[in-house]
């Protein structure tokens, strides 16, 4: 799984380049080291450059670094190259893991899309999280028992900086975690 792990970051650390290249090519001075130094996750995304950013002094907050630099459509945006579905879903389960469907509620799919990808047959869908407004809560939890998957849920915390709630502040049903990961609760 190491392995197969090491391909897809490898993939992140290629996209992190690629973005840096197009921040010198507008003249902001910074360089692949300097995104790593003061990081203590390996896995290096968008926020870590921003942190950069900020303290070279081009931006104030990891917003305005988004919002001039890093977001969709902006001059250094790279998009995420991303494993199809049934690809992903076979590595999932190839390694022994429940496949979620992660925050369907951001996604600007359409209905008919969206259940197209849960017929892939997704072991669970994440109901409970931060953006979902309580319609979609509703509409998820329904597709879950429609589907006779698990409602899952998540904080979706990337650190103090960048985040849409705390950890533990999301509270999901006993009964998911027991269909994901046993008898702990």
């Amino acid at each position: 799984m190491e392995n197969e792990l090491k391909v897809y970051q490898s993939g992140r650390v290629d996209r992190l380049k690629r973005m840096i290249e197009k921040l010198n090519e507008l003249g902001i001075d910074i360089d692949f080291e300097e995104v790593y130094k003061n990081e203590e996750s390996t896995s290096i995304g968008r926020p870590h450059i921003a942190r950069v950013l900020i303290r070279n002094g081009v931006v104030k907050d990891i917003k305005e670094a988004f919002d001039l630099y890093l977001g969709e459509g902006k001059p250094a945006y790279v998009p995420k190259s991303f494993l199809g579905v049934e690809e992903a879903l076979s590595l999932i389960r190839f390694f022994g893991g429940k496949a979620v469907l992660a925050h369907p509620g951001i996604y600007r799919w359409k209905n008919d899309f969206l259940l197209h990808v849960l017929s892939f047959g997704f072991d669970g869908i994440e109901v409970f999280y931060p953006e979902h407004s309580f319609e979609k809560k509703q509409y998820f939890l329904n597709l879950s028992k429609k589907y006779k998957i698990v409602p899952t849920g998540g904080s979706d915390f990337h650190g103090f900086e960048h985040r849409y709630s705390y950890l533990g502040e999301i509270r999901i049903l006993c009964s998911s975690v027991k269909e994901i990961i046993g008898d702990i609760c």
